[in-house]
């Protein structure tokens, strides 16, 4: 089976990739983004993948976006986790209050980073919220014009209840100056993510900073906006992995055919076959889901289970394969500095994401 490099779902010109490939290292060292690839971002408009045009985003539809993330990801896996989980922040401008939109969004560095933990507490005294919490993992922290939070609502002291019973809670957008940084993102992989935790004390912030990530509740009526929140994010996380896989079967296949006693093992054959099947198979059902929106027809239950089961197993048992071939890897896969070790130490830490630590 040819290597996946060759049908890599987005083209990127080879300037790119060598661009890319060239600060991979660098970034990792210095755990943050370096300034070539925060250029190669802001010039390509990767952070503001899901903002309208008008504003000098791409306004990318779904299937792009998740075939750019497979590329980018098979290519850098740390840098395509930043794009992916800051533009994710980004696409919350289809939530926000419209007259706030040219402020946050026209400028060009554009980049929401924050949590989706409700880490925190928003108490309205009948005018404005006073805002405490602590939140991890604010994916790039060094960049980021805007941190979202999630705090569980207070008035005047008192929990408000949602209709389930539970405290309600609603996400908040902040400034840099509003939030003080932990720098506490210290991982084996992902390192140039700096995804550092915030915290915010005594914060007071009116209505407007408020929004609900809920389809019925979107400010911008287009197509993208209607998706469920959490199935986007699945599949835009989903496509991360795919990439990283990808990668680390491709590399260890460039080791072993440097190695003329070795035939090709039949683990390497077996992830190769998994990993198209459910590559076809999650581009063929977003595809539907996509078509659907369009449509204006609302996915049944039924499907979104279907394609939560996909993307499940297509991470579960993908990272399952991946660990098996790694050990072909031989020295090469534990030398630090090497391509291969960065690609496992970086599909490990992702493995972590508690979006897909239910079992399927």
């Amino acid at each position: 089976m040819l290597p996946f490099k060759k049908n890599l779902p987005y083209i990127l010109s080879q300037e790119v990739v060598d661009l890319i490939k060239k600060e991979e290292l660098p970034s990792e060292l210095q755990a943050g983004l370096t300034p070539s690839q925060l250029e190669l971002i802001y010039k390509n408009k990767w952070f503001k993948m899901y903002v309208p045009e008008e504003l000098g985003g791409l306004n990318l539809d779904l299937p792009n976006v998740l075939k750019l993330q497979e590329t980018l990801a098979y290519w850098d896996g740390s840098l395509a986790w930043t794009i992916t989980l800051c533009s994710g922040a980004t696409y919350f401008i289809g939530f926000i209050d419209p007259q706030q939109h040219q402020e946050l969004f026209l400028r060009e560095d554009a980049c929401w980073g924050g949590s989706g933990m409700s880490s925190g507490t928003a108490d309205w005294d009948g005018k404005q919220y006073t805002v405490n919490g602590f939140w991890k993992y604010a994916t790039g922290t060094y960049h980021n014009t805007a941190y979202t939070a999630n705090c569980l609502i207070y008035e005047n002291g008192e929990p408000i209840l949602d209709e389930t019973g539970n405290t309600l809670y609603k996400s908040f957008y902040f400034y840099p100056e509003e939030v003080e940084i932990i720098e506490d993102w210290d991982t084996m992989g992902l390192r140039s993510t700096a995804s550092h935790s915030f915290s915010i004390q005594n914060l007071k912030v009116g209505e407007e900073r408020t929004y609900l990530l809920q389809p019925q509740h979107r400010t911008i009526d287009t197509v993208l906006f209607k998706l469920p929140f959490m199935t986007f994010a699945e599949l835009t996380l989903a496509a991360n992995y795919l990439g990283m896989i990808k990668r680390l079967v491709d590399e260890t296949q460039e080791i072993l055919s440097r190695k003329t006693l070795e035939n090709m093992p039949q683990d390497i054959k077996e992830a190769q076959v998994f990993i198209q099947e459910k590559s076809t198979q999650f581009y063929e059902m977003s595809a539907v889901l996509w078509e659907d929106c369009k449509k204006g027809t609302k996915a049944s239950t039924k499907w979104i289970e279907e394609l939560h089961e996909l993307t499940h197993k297509l991470v579960q048992k993908g990272l399952s394969f991946a660990q098996l071939v790694y050990i072909y890897s031989g020295i090469e896969g534990a030398k630090n500095g090497s391509t291969i070790n960065r690609v496992w130490r970086n599909l490990n830490t992702a493995s972590q994401h508690i979006m897909f630590r239910k079992k399927i």
